[in-house]
């Protein structure tokens, strides 16, 4: 048995027959304190393991995966929309088609998880609708213990699944496309409607300023979009030129990512000075969950036919960083990236970069290697 600290609290960490035990332990302000909780608590589970009674690290192996969704199915009833609640009824029908009535759910392991994930990708179903059916899987699992049906989820990590052909390609707007989109978002259209009559009439297009700063907000920062919402006025530093960007993305150790201050240019200062502030715990931008289809609409109405995401302003953030011959590194970290790995995408955007770097090394003049060249060749 181990007691080690974890950020603000401690954690015991130890096997018992085989099976690990852990747990979180609060209230405790020294080591000595959590020792001491921990060597109780440990009685209690060596006791509760010799009387055979069920502990921490034990999945009844008699319920069935059957059981288990249609439960957490019912217990939805009257939480969500009739629509909703049909498809989690379908979502369980299909999952319980899989794994077969008799399934046990104490043997939905990471690797009869892996199966399903790839069975369905094999069928044909998009990575959306299976990572769909794996968060229904992990919900009712969640469910099931909450209700004291099982002890312990019986799986470590259900990976997501991935559609590698939509996550690869990614694309980023051009320099004119991003000046018809903030002349939209600023200035409006006043577009030629045809009626169904045949007749043809003027209409006024206006977008509201939010989305302009929005939208100037990402293509000047390369923030990411739940970065962007939870922006505070306290996070903005006029007299630095810096803004403070807080991420929930985990890092390679598996704590969150530190925040990051990308300095402001002169667009995103004077954005800030017009716009009205607020108390220092004041949102700036705060969610919005019709963001994507704003957007749409105005790239529609700017001429961009193309399909851009919210996130590809961050992509045209890089990516015109890049074209401009800024090394990977500084993008890294103006992104947030903990290493230059996820950057690389974008360095075949900066050929002249590569070319200005060969240019600073000029072993031997021209004319001394034309000369000793045209001597042996003679």
């Amino acid at each position: 048995m181990i007691v080690r600290r974890r950020g603000n609290h401690f954690e015991l960490d130890g096997r018992i027959n085989g099976r690990r035990v852990r747990k979180k332990i609060e209230g405790c302000r020294t080591k000595r304190e959590a020792q001491a909780f921990a060597d109780a608590y440990w009685g209690d589970l060596r006791k509760k393991e010799l009387a055979g009674e069920s502990m921490p690290g034990r999945v009844e192996k008699t319920l069935l995966v059957r059981d288990v969704l249609t439960s957490y199915c019912e217990s939805r009833a009257g939480a969500v929309v009739d629509s909703w609640l049909k498809r989690l009824r379908q979502i369980s029908r299909d999952v319980s088609a899989y794994f077969g009535d008799d399934a046990r759910f104490c043997a939905l392991n990471d690797t009869l998880l892996a199966r399903f994930r790839n069975h369905r990708a094999n069928d044909g179903v998009t990575a959306k609708t299976i990572n769909m059916e794996l968060g229904f899987i992990v919900a009712a699992g969640r469910y099931a213990r909450a209700q004291g049906l099982i002890s312990l989820l019986p799986w470590r990590k259900a990976e997501r699944a991935t559609n590698r052909s939509a996550d690869q390609s990614w694309t980023f707007l051009e320099a004119d496309e991003i000046d018809r989109l903030l002349s939209v978002l600023r200035n409006g259209v006043d577009p030629s409607i045809k009626r169904k009559d045949g007749c043809t009439r003027r209409v006024k297009v206006r977008f509201e300023l939010d989305l302009y700063c929005r939208v100037l907000f990402l293509l000047n920062s390369g923030a990411r979009r739940g970065e962007m919402d939870r922006l505070k006025w306290s996070d903005i530093d006029t007299s630095r030129g810096q803004v403070r960007i807080v991420t929930r993305k985990a890092a390679r150790s598996g704590r969150n990512a530190k925040a990051r201050h990308v300095p402001m240019n002169a667009s995103l200062a004077e954005m800030f000075d017009t716009m009205e502030r607020g108390r220092p715990s004041d949102l700036v931008f705060g969610a919005d969950g019709n963001l994507g289809r704003r957007l749409k609409a105005a790239l529609r109405w700017a001429g961009v036919e193309r399909h851009v995401r919210v996130h590809d302003l961050r992509h045209t953030f890089a990516s015109h960083l890049a074209m401009q011959g800024i090394p990977i590194y500084s993008i890294s970290k103006l992104l947030g990236h903990s290493n230059t790995t996820m950057t690389e995408r974008y360095a075949h955007l900066s050929p002249g970069a590569l070319q200005e770097a060969v240019n600073v090394l000029n072993f031997g003049s021209t004319g001394d290697a034309a000369r000793v060249i045209g001597v042996e060749s003679a």
